[in-house]
């Protein structure tokens, strides 16, 4: 994805990701965690449920604390715990290359919604992965990833709107 940039005599810098970069990463990562709650929804295991309640349980409590790097460090497991459960190593692999764009992604739901509102918003995730319901797994972590990327679209409309018009260069002459 480019994120990380190496320049000669300068070293390796995180490279700024462009809001429309931003918008773009959300329906990719819909789609690889889509496949990813759809196998997982038929062979997930009771232990891997019970951990995914416990990180919800941590999320609730990092809300509680306003603790935004506790929240999303429980928001990655919970997520990754899908992603494994799905038994897809090349799709594991291919989300773990996401990992700083799904990071960035979660900073940017959190600064548009509360710290509770999103720790809330993985109870229907886990209930649909419980249901043994493939289609119903796969819909709940789209909505629950494309939701955010539409907050975040709006936002940036919202920032476009209310920025002064630029002037006309022919006006200018």
């Amino acid at each position: 994805f480019g994120f990380v940039v190496s320049s000669p005599f300068r070293g390796t810098q995180v490279r700024k990701i462009s809001t429309e970069e931003l918008l773009e990463i959300y329906p990719i990562r819909a789609a690889l965690e889509g496949v990813a709650a759809r196998a997982a929804a038929v062979r997930i295991e009771q232990a891997t449920l019970e951990h995914m309640e416990e990180l919800i349980g941590v999320m609730r409590e990092a809300a509680d604390r306003d603790d935004q790097p506790a929240e999303a460090d429980a928001d990655h497991s919970f997520h990754h715990a899908i992603v494994k459960a799905s038994g897809n190593r090349m799709l594991e692999h291919v989300w773990q290359t996401m990992r700083l764009s799904i990071t960035t992604c979660l900073t940017v739901s959190i600064t548009h919604r509360s710290l509770h509102e999103i720790a809330e918003r993985h109870v229907a995730v886990l209930e649909a992965l419980r249901s043994d319901d493939p289609d119903r797994a796969e819909s709940a972590i789209r909505r629950h990833i494309e939701e955010p990327g539409e907050w975040a679209r709006s936002a940036h409309q919202q920032e476009q709107a209310a920025r002064p018009a630029e002037p006309d260069e022919e006006a200018a002459i």
